[in-house]
């Protein structure tokens, strides 16, 4: 889902045409692909904010051998380890 985002994003970001938004009004593509960037970086933090207190307060009081995640660079990095491990 984040790559096919990102890919349009990037297309939509390169081109310098128009679309047709409400009312027939013309926006520049480069605003489409901006929007989409804030939105993933939005979708992102809160991923990794829910992903901290899920890991905190709920694993570690589950499996004994599970310690309590610092930051949220922790959790991005354990989110990009399983995304390159189980997902292609």
């Amino acid at each position: 889902m984040i790559k096919e985002l990102l890919t349009d994003s990037l297309k939509c970001g390169m081109s310098s045409q128009t679309n047709e938004g409400l009312n027939g009004i013309q926006t520049p593509k480069w605003k489409d692909a901006l929007a989409v960037f804030i939105v993933l970086i939005i979708y992102v933090l809160i991923i990794l904010l829910i992903g901290q207190f899920l890991w905190n307060m709920v694993l570690c009081k589950l499996i004994s051998i599970a310690k309590p995640a610092e930051s949220i660079w922790q959790i991005l990095g354990l989110a990009i380890l399983l995304n390159l491990l189980f997902f292609r």
